[in-house]
């Protein structure tokens, strides 16, 4: 005698199935399937037991529609995908052994993002690992401009870096296509890991790198995550890009100017950088750059600094700033102590010698200009 079909499932009935699923009811999951045919299974649903690591349950929502191990979400998200991004590598195991076939395939997010690219970001190295057992062939494959070692290095993840390069065929100089970025090690500069710096520059990475003619000093001066350990870094695995000039002239401390990083402009000075006469290919000095930009407080460190104003010609703007600066420094500011370590006399008698200057420079500016 054939066995009695199975009723639909309603809406409600799907939506009891997935709290039944995370709670990880395996008792009212089988009763539930036993009575209402569920087949073909929502993907998302068994994506929830793979999520939560609920093995018995994966199994059992296999048993019941054994097409859903490779059925894609909506985003082209398959159960493998969320495995990977997850904490326990056991699931991925589960899901090959039970003949998932999706191990390169990419996602149909905005990255595509491949199973090892998940486990990349997510920073799970042991999920690399087992990937890898399994025969994943896309370890190099970019996934919207960047490769798994280049997304792993910019969010620091040091031991998804250290299998990504255990596994991969590639050096670790490969080049990516994303604009942002080419090496890994560069990627790992403009997110500001000096750990993952230090590992990739002992495998092979070479510090010397340059993408659109900039260096990786460059890169860190112009980072907005701050980059005193990292500028410093560069320096000890011995970068001799300090007050390296672009193809623009510009150099670490003109780019820091620029972005406003105020925090590199003092590293970078603080180690030694030379540059604050250097002018760029346009004859733009460090100083004139953050006039220009209205940059109050890069203004003030520079002067601070001694920064010479012989040759300096200011005009309407440039005064403008200047007197924002001055209009700072109340009474109650003269001991600022933030800049300790670069001048003995004090902030306040500099800029007002600075003021000084550039008021003479307008005058002798103005006789020109009547002449």
């Amino acid at each position: 005698m054939a066995a009695p079909e199975k009723d639909a499932p309603s809406r409600y009935h799907r939506k009891v199935l997935s709290d039944l699923i995370a709670r990880n009811d395996y008792v009212g999951v089988k009763k539930l399937t036993d009575r209402r045919n569920f087949v073909p299974l929502d993907p998302r649903v068994f994506h929830i037991a793979i999520e939560k690591n609920h093995h018995e349950m994966s199994a059992l929502l296999l048993s019941v529609d054994p097409t859903v191990i490779d059925r894609l979400t909506e985003y082209g998200i398959a159960a493998l995908h969320v495995a990977s991004q997850g904490e326990h590598s056991f699931m991925i195991d589960f899901l090959m052994n039970s003949g998932s076939k999706v191990i390169d395939l990419p996602a149909n997010d905005w990255l595509h993002r491949t199973p090892i690219a998940f486990a990349a970001l997510a920073g799970n190295a042991a999920s690399i690992h087992v990937l890898m057992r399994h025969g994943c062939a896309s370890i190099d494959v970019e996934c919207n401009g960047r490769t798994p070692l280049a997304i792993a290095s910019r969010e620091g993840h040091l031991s998804v870096v250290e299998a990504l390069v255990y596994h991969s065929n590639k050096s670790v100089n490969t080049s990516s296509s994303c604009g942002i970025g080419s090496t890994p090690l560069e990627f790992a500069v403009l997110g500001g890991h000096s750990h993952v710096i230090e590992f990739l520059a002992r495998s092979g990475g070479s510090i010397d790198v340059r993408h659109n003619g900039s260096s990786l000093m460059h890169t860190a001066a112009m980072s907005s995550i701050k980059q005193t350990g990292v500028i410093e870094k560069l320096l000890c695995l011995g970068s001799r890009d300090l007050d390296f000039q672009n193809e623009d002239g510009m150099t670490p401390l003109s780019f820091a100017i620029c972005c406003g990083n105020i925090e590199s402009v003092s590293d970078l000075i603080r180690f030694g950088s030379k540059a604050l006469e250097i002018p760029d290919f346009k004859g733009e000095t460090p100083l004139e750059m953050a006039f220009f930009k209205g940059d109050v407080e890069i203004v003030e460190l520079l002067i601070a600094l001694g920064v010479s104003l012989a040759n300096f010609v200011p005009n309407v703007r440039h005064r403008v700033v200047l007197a924002e600066v001055l209009e700072k420094l109340t009474e109650d500011r003269r001991a600022d102590t933030r800049y300790p370590i670069y001048f003995g006399e004090s902030l306040v008698s500099r800029l007002l010698r600075a003021g000084d200057q550039i008021q003479n420079s307008v005058q002798c500016q103005l006789r020109i200009d009547c002449q």
